[in-house]
């Protein structure tokens, strides 16, 4: 990496390459401005005309955008899931993973669970989080929850057992990458990149 990159590049924790890979996602939704398909809801959709006074082509370009920001927030939730594997001591785990779980630590001592945001977690999903980590815990390993963008002044914990750490991602990132700083120089980073980096060829040029 060059020197004058080294400035704004500040999570050196991280190789820049598998930063740059862990970005690919984003990009694409990005650049194509892709949304996610949902099946339209004909009684919402004729309520909210009739409601407001808006067009059809008003309430298809509404719906194309709600579509593109929620996709655009699931590759997001996968971007961390994919840094935080990158981090030394740890890695990203496939899908069909036995544990189910997200990342794990490379000597299979900590299991963690990673989500974008703690308002997504409904009680079914909750549950089922809490569940597989709880597994973890009964085969001696120790588990983690992190809810990457939790405002809360206290972590919501959505019931897990005492032995389940929950943690927002500041306190994520700490403890993964061993430094405090971490998330604010991650986010420092990603306003950097994506402001400098119009497209992925751009970055990938000086990876």
């Amino acid at each position: 990496m060059h020197d004058k990159m080294c400035e704004w590049y500040k999570i050196q924790e991280v190789h820049f390459r598998d930063y740059v890979e862990c970005l690919a996602p984003l990009y694409k939704v990005l650049e194509e401005h892709t949304a996610s398909t949902n099946q339209t809801d004909i009684f919402l959709k004729r309520s909210y005309l009739a409601f407001t006074g808006k067009t059809e082509e008003d309430w298809e370009s509404e719906q194309k955008q709600i579509s593109f920001h929620r996709l655009l927030s699931m590759k997001m939730g996968d971007f961390h899931e994919e840094l935080m594997g990158k981090l030394p001591a740890y890695e990203t785990l496939p899908q069909k993973h036995s544990s189910k779980c997200d990342v794990r630590s490379k000597d299979e001592t900590e299991y963690i669970e990673v989500k974008n945001n703690d308002t997504t977690m409904n009680s079914d999903s909750a549950k089922s989080v809490i569940g597989k980590l709880f597994d973890m815990i009964q085969k001696g390993k120790h588990a983690i929850l992190i809810l990457v963008n939790s405002l809360s002044p206290t972590t919501p914990r959505f019931g897990a057992h005492p032995e389940i750490e929950v943690m927002n991602g500041k306190k994520g990132y700490a403890h993964l990458s061993g430094r405090e700083d971490f998330y604010e120089d991650l986010l420092e980073t990603l306003d950097y990149t994506f402001k400098n980096f119009k497209t992925y060829r751009q970055l990938q040029e000086i990876a």
